[in-house]
């Protein structure tokens, strides 16, 4: 099966989104779900992805498409991380403490759901009108405020906050 572009008709498809360096789209949006998930597909930059440790209430799938990554998620230990590669899936749940980051040479690509979909989507979309048109360096009082309103946890402090 090959994969299907985003028609132009499909006024709840939304991309691209800049978040934190990291670009996005959302493929499958909650409004199509009822609101039970929603696809989006993110494109990493080397070095790229939010690998400071956080929580948040949905439940994510990360499915990685291209690429090399390190998933970050907190042990008995402290941070621990899993290299992942094409073909290989992370689950998180509700509140659970995760990271990502492209540890390649080459952009990264994973296809990630969340569950609920409003949670991610109210996020990802309000990020990227505050702080990508046009592009401006993320003020962290702003930020933070976006990140509590979210429900998101830092248990690490993303860079610029």
């Amino acid at each position: 099966m090959s994969p299907v572009a985003n028609p132009p008709h499909v006024p709840d498809r939304r991309g691209p989104l800049s978040i934190l360096g990291v670009t996005m789209y959302i493929q499958v949006t909650g409004a199509e779900t009822g609101g039970s998930y929603s696809i989006m597909e993110h494109i990493f930059p080397p070095g790229g992805g939010p690998e400071f440790l956080h929580t948040h209430p949905a439940q994510e799938s990360i499915m990685i498409r291209e690429g090399t990554f390190d998933v970050y998620s907190k042990g008995p230990k402290g941070k621990e991380a899993t290299r992942a590669g094409p073909g290989d899936v992370h689950h998180v749940a509700s509140q659970g403490a995760h990271g990502l980051k492209n540890v390649g040479d080459a952009p990264g690509r994973a296809f990630i759901v969340f569950h609920p979909a409003d949670l991610q989507e109210k996020f990802f979309l309000e990020f990227d009108e505050l702080f990508s048109k046009p592009a401006v360096a993320p003020d962290p009082t702003r930020l933070r405020a976006l990140f509590a309103k979210h429900n998101f946890v830092l248990l690490e402090r993303p860079p610029g906050m």
